[in-house]
């Protein structure tokens, strides 16, 4: 599949940097950055960062630099022809971009590579989890929190892994040879299978039998969070060791967002230069959210 040309900021890669790769639009750019801050923050290792986009407008290259030059690491800009994905139809809060993951295998010339969306917060030792055994896995993720519902949609076998594709380590070699591009083009091509989760449907069928489960620390899904006795336990933001992923449509840095959310983004967001969103509610959905945010807060 073609793709621009790349445009680099910071110094080259370190040989023994661990490479980092994140999918998005403008809309995304600066969280992408908060992300990396996390990263830098809880990783001593080397790190080489690269984003996939459709395009370099000033936010995205903003945000290329802003990381190269607070958290020294390389960042690479691939800018991506869209052309094959132009005519699916995205859903909820996804864009276009979310499908550049599937590309990894091409973008990436490294051994080992983390995908890592940009609604994260990473605080744990990339390292570790870069250096995860993945045996001859194509790729390794953290079961998603409807794994079940999703895995009998679309029809895969019943002790088949259906991975929540935020956080993925992939072995880009075996990726490429598995032609993960050319058949997840194929399966939206033919429109027979109903994408409901895009570009994480596509992983999780073409790589069926050479997936790798990861140990939920990795990528503690926010909606799980919500329903189990997990959030209880939790301990202060600053305590916290793992990965948290924003999953659904609130977002760490809504203000109708949890206050523990909030307050975990902000660590990393602050001295980045950007902070939460201000703006008031706009739809039913909003409204409710910070309704109940409120309810909580009067209660504690």
């Amino acid at each position: 599949m073609s793709r621009a040309a790349q445009v680099s900021f910071g110094p080259p890669p370190d040989p023994a940097a661990i490479h980092l790769l994140m999918a998005f639009d403008e809309a995304y750019a600066r969280y992408a950055t908060v992300v990396l801050a996390s990263v830098r923050a809880n990783t001593a290792a080397p790190l080489a960062a690269h984003f996939a986009v459709a395009a370099v407008p000033p936010g995205i290259e903003a945000a290329a630099r802003a990381a190269a030059e607070r958290l020294a690491m390389s960042v690479t800009v691939h800018a991506i022809d869209a052309t094959p994905f132009a005519a699916v139809r995205m859903t909820n809060h996804f864009s276009r971009a979310t499908y550049f993951r599937l590309l990894a295998g091409e973008l990436v010339a490294a051994a080992r590579l983390v995908y890592l969306d940009c609604d994260l917060i990473v605080q744990d030792d990339i390292a570790v989890l870069a250096s995860s055994g993945i045996g001859d896995a194509a790729v390794a993720g953290v079961i998603d929190s409807g794994a079940a519902r999703e895995a009998a949609r679309l029809g895969l076998p019943p002790d088949e892994p259906y991975l929540n594709a935020g956080v993925l380590v992939i072995d880009p070699a075996q990726w490429t040879a598995l032609d993960v591009v050319r058949r997840s083009l194929g399966i939206m091509n033919t429109g027979a299978t109903a994408l409901v989760y895009h570009d994480q449907d596509l992983i999780n069928i073409v790589l069926a039998g050479r997936k790798r489960v990861l140990p939920e620390k990795w990528n503690i899904q926010q909606l799980r969070f919500r329903r189990l006795p997990l959030r209880a336990a939790m301990p202060g933001p600053r305590h916290f060791r793992g990965i948290f992923h924003a999953t659904g449509r609130v977002k760490p840095w809504h203000r109708w967002a949890d206050p523990w959310s909030n307050e975990l983004f902000l660590i990393y967001a602050e001295p980045m230069g950007v902070g939460l969103d201000l703006r008031e509610p706009r739809t039913q959905f909003e409204r409710d959210c910070m309704t109940r945010r409120a309810a909580r807060e009067r209660r504690t």
